[in-house]
């Protein structure tokens, strides 16, 4: 996806890939999540681009960086509780014996074929994993995730959003521009939360831009990319 859309640097989140480091005391919370991106990334930064859990992360990075003039993509981050679908593969993630496996294509076949998943969603989990000596390991850990998922309950989304985009603060020290992207096959989406992202939409003097993908769920980096690449050169700064 990053190739697609120009290059970045892609950065393993708490919990994911090479991020897996004991973080000793520290709690494990989207704020925190956010910090190890800012201070991950030497560099100026531009654009952060996050979907689902790391949307989150990416509205934390907003609101650390608002003086930045940062502008902020966030795929199908659905305010709220964890999306459903997310909750669902982190369940049948858990339920799978890795040790049981020889090969990457053993595992993906079992999401497929038994767990009834789709097959790019199981070919980009399985992409991510390791092997030593003994077995194959998930790229991600799942007890950090699982001490994660209450935060996208408690996470004021909606707060934080509108803080970026209406607040008279905010409007005067940054030019800060955000864009959420949905699945349009996402059920996650009610009314009420549409109709208040509008608002703020309405309200946002260019700041808040809302899209959808008609033709994707959950996975829009997987299930549409073409099209999220489209509304990326469209909106590019």
């Amino acid at each position: 996806m990053a190739k697609r859309m120009g290059g970045g640097i892609l950065v393993d989140l708490r919990g994911h890939g090479k991020s897996m480091s004991s973080f000793g005391q520290q709690r494990h919370t989207f704020e925190n999540c956010a910090k190890d991106v800012i201070q991950s990334v030497d560099t100026t930064i531009s654009t952060v681009v996050g979907h689902s859990f790391g949307g989150r992360v990416a509205l934390e990075c907003a609101m650390q960086l608002s003086s930045k003039n940062a502008t902020t993509w966030l795929l199908d981050t659905v305010p709220g509780q964890a999306d459903g679908s997310v909750v669902e593969v982190f369940e049948t993630i858990q339920s799978i014996d890795v040790q049981n496996y020889d090969t990457k294509s053993d595992i993906s076949k079992v999401l497929t074929e038994e767990k009834k998943m789709n097959v790019g969603l199981a070919q980009w989990l399985t992409s991510s994993m390791t092997s030593d000596e003994s077995s194959l390991k998930w790229g991600f850990d799942l007890d950090i995730i699982e001490d994660l998922l209450p935060e996208f309950g408690t996470q004021d989304f909606m707060g934080k959003l509108q803080h970026l985009v209406l607040s008279e603060e905010e409007q005067q020290k940054s030019s800060s521009v955000i864009h959420l992207v949905r699945g349009g096959k996402n059920t996650s989406w009610s009314m009420d939360i549409l109709s208040k992202l509008q608002d703020i939409q309405k309200k946002s003097n260019n700041r808040f831009y809302l899209h959808v993908l008609p033709n994707a769920g959950h996975w829009v980096h997987v299930e549409d990319l073409p099209g999220l690449v489209k509304l990326w050169e469209t909106h590019k700064t």
